[in-house]
């Protein structure tokens, strides 16, 4: 491989990961909001479903971010020589799982929070 064709494809990986960040943080912006404006006015039956409609969204804009990120990882491990830098050596997988979930425990929290307060 070729440098050229090397810094194509962490791009395109890194990319691909920011856009599958982009979607979680959109889903769970629209999650958010959702539950301030209209949580206390839902139902059991439309707060469940909300909340699974937003863990399975989250769930698989999470898994091409975190699978783009171990792709990025997997290649910059087999050619490390293109572009040295230590802030590739910080496993950005595992870095974006921790954080996508803490974000969706902390958002299922604050609907059954805003739920909760409400009866």
């Amino acid at each position: 491989m070729t440098e050229a064709e090397f810094l194509e494809i962490i791009n395109l990986h890194a990319a691909n990961a920011m856009t599958g960040f982009s979607l979680y943080i959109s889903f769970t912006f629209a999650f958010l909001v959702a539950v301030y404006y209209v949580g206390t006015q839902l139902s059991g039956l439309q707060t469940l479903l909300l909340t699974f409609l937003y863990v399975i969204s989250v769930a698989s804009s999470a898994m091409s971010c975190v699978t783009h990120c171990h792709s990025f990882e997997s290649v910059m491990a087999k050619y490390p020589t293109f572009v040295p830098s230590p802030l590739w050596d910080i496993g950005w997988s595992i870095c974006m799982a921790v954080v996508m979930c803490a974000g969706v425990f902390a958002g299922v929290y604050f609907m059954f929070h805003t739920r909760h307060k409400a009866t």
